[in-house]
């Protein structure tokens, strides 16, 4: 039998891979329960409140562990932030042959019904997400109303850089997209120079 936490953790775990390629309006407990490999008791058992729960402690489980990624990459400045993230979602995309996005982006559009509540969240998610990248510009010299556009701009980007990628079943639009977001930012750059 596998330790209390380490079943919880693979509910998550497989919480979050079906919303990557579902969005949680998607997620179903069977489906959960098939890849996690847990006992239909445990969804009860750890999450009380049954779906809903799972899909929201799923949210907070990727929400932090992206933000802790971010933080990491910005502490040494905007570039390293696009290249973690371009890193990142190329391993995402080829390791789950172009099937998984981000879990967080559909539910911010659609958590399915009675999901007003985790729509928000994720909303919240990806607005922290944004502030992050944008304490990285603004470190890096940009006011705070530059570094927030800059910051949307990257999020919106390679988020739709992903989704194009998982369309075309090929890595090439976050690549076309984020060299793109590279030269944006030396052109910015020189104009605040100049």
């Amino acid at each position: 039998m596998a330790p209390r936490g380490q079943t919880r953790q693979k509910m998550l775990v497989a919480t979050i891979e079906v919303m990557r390629e579902r969005g949680a309006a998607g997620v179903t407990v069977d489906e959960v329960l098939a890849r996690s490999g847990a006992p239909r008791g445990s969804v009860y058992h750890h999450f009380p409140a049954g779906r809903t729960q799972l899909i929201d402690e799923a949210l907070t489980y990727a929400g932090e562990t992206f933000t802790g990624m971010l933080e990491r990459a910005a502490q040494k400045g905007p570039d390293a932030v696009l290249t973690r993230l371009v890193t990142f979602w190329t391993r995402v995309l080829e390791d789950s042959d172009f099937r998984a996005g981000c879990p967080v982006v559909p539910t911010a559009g659609d958590a399915g019904p009675d999901g007003a509540a985790l729509t928000a969240k994720a909303a919240g998610i990806l607005t922290g997400w944004c502030r992050t990248i944008a304490a990285a510009f603004t470190a890096d010299g940009w006011s705070a109303t530059e570094a927030d556009a800059l910051a949307t701009t990257v999020m919106s980007g390679i988020t739709g850089a992903v989704g194009l990628c998982r369309a075309s079943r090929s890595i090439d639009p976050l690549f076309a997209v984020s060299e793109q977001l590279r030269a944006l930012i030396v052109a910015r750059t020189l104009l605040a120079r100049a």
